[in-house]
C-alpha cells in the first residue's frame, strides 16, 4: 500500500476493518450498483477485526 501507485480495493469498508487504513484515506470510492436506486452503506467496525478471524488468512498478490 506504501507503494506511490494505483490501488484498487474491491470492499474497502472489510479493507479498513481488518488493517490500520481508513475510509478517509481513499482519494476516490467507485460504487457499482445493480440499479440506480440502490444504496450502498458502509458499515464501521466496533473493533478492529482480525484477518484469522474473518476467514482471511492472506492476500495472494
Amino acid at each position: 500500500m506504501r507503494l506511490p501507485a494505483t490501488k484498487v480495493v474491491e470492499h474497502p469498508d472489510i479493507f479498513v476493518q481488518n488493517t490500520e487504513y481508513t475510509l478517509d484515506d481513499f482519494d476516490y470510492i467507485i460504487e457499482l450498483r445493480n440499479d440506480p436506486d440502490e444504496v450502498i452503506t458502509y458499515e464501521h467496525a466496533e473493533e478492529p477485526q482480525m484477518f484469522d478471524q474473518s476467514g482471511f488468512s492472506s492476500f495472494d498478490f
